[in-house]
């Protein structure tokens, strides 16, 4: 069981569980603007100290410009840490919202068996700035490969021998480029925030997957008049929903008659409840 939390305010609690819906945020409208900034950050600083080459940073960038154009991508924030005061403070509406216990093993697993939908995953925000290093040294040690794959397709002609299988390799290749770079994009975090001990859903919305191989993706308007999308992963398993944690200054009870009567109607009558033990003012 991987149970991770996710804080928000009574409103958006009574919407999730009412809805049997999680809504995935669209990379590129994230509320923080410093989101996906911080692989871009520390590939600056390497190129400045001398540890990477104008020619490795154009290879990144070159990976980034084909990443920016294709498939859109979205993604859902969760900690490890079921009771934090800086978690409830920013996102559990200042300690007055609940953090709901989401077994996201479970819940991906049977999302992708009931769906088929591939890509479709969570891992643990990078905080530490020696693992970015590394793995960006890992991402590096591909271009050379990729160099030659880029110049074998520009010879390669469709009725030459082997051409199914280099055409095979090549988009494996440039696909697994693809992906790791989008990866570091959404994982890297500044490690001021590793606190947090975040763990993000990752979602690659592909259009030309049809229903019910893709999640329903749908569009609001927010604060800035701007349209936003977003995507919505279902909820509708047993279990998949284990815990609830009440904020400190959340008015709800364990003994609240209409909040009993909540959770027995959406079928969460024997989920685990549980107070914050935090002494917020």
């Amino acid at each position: 069981m991987a149970i991770y939390y996710h804080y928000c305010s009574v409103d958006t609690f009574v919407k999730i569980i009412s809805s049997k819906i999680f809504r995935l945020g669209s990379m590129f409208k994230m509320n923080d603007s410093t989101e996906c900034q911080d692989f871009w950050s520390i590939v600056e600083q390497l190129y400045e100290k001398n540890h990477i080459t104008k020619e490795q940073v154009d290879f990144i960038n070159s990976i980034a410009n084909a990443e920016k154009s294709s498939i859109p991508r979205y993604l859902g924030c969760f900690s490890t840490n079921s009771d934090l005061l800086s978690q409830w403070s920013m996102y559990g509406d200042d300690g007055k919202g609940v953090a709901v216990g989401i077994d996201l093993e479970k819940l991906i697993s049977r999302i992708k068996e009931k769906y088929k939908i591939i890509l479709l995953d969570y891992n643990n925000v990078i905080y530490n700035v020696e693992e970015k290093i590394k793995l960006i040294d890992d991402l590096l040690n591909k271009q050379d490969r990729y160099e030659e794959l880029e110049q074998l397709r520009q010879s390669i002609q469709e009725n030459d021998e082997g051409y199914l299988d280099f055409v095979s390799e090549y988009l494996e290749f440039d696909l697994n480029l693809l992906n790791t770079l989008f990866n570091y994009e959404i994982l890297f975090k500044n490690e001021s925030f590793q606190s947090e001990s975040e763990v993000r859903i990752v979602y690659t919305h592909n259009l030309d997957r049809p229903i019910p191989n893709r999640l329903e993706q749908g569009f609001y308007v927010n604060g800035k008049s701007d349209i936003v999308s977003y995507c919505e992963l279902p909820l509708d398993f047993d279990g998949c929903i284990s815990k609830l944690i009440i904020g400190p200054k959340c008015p709800l009870t364990k003994e609240s008659k209409d909040f009993r009567d909540f959770l027995k109607f959406n079928s969460l009558e024997n989920i685990e409840v549980i107070k914050s033990k935090i002494p917020y003012i």
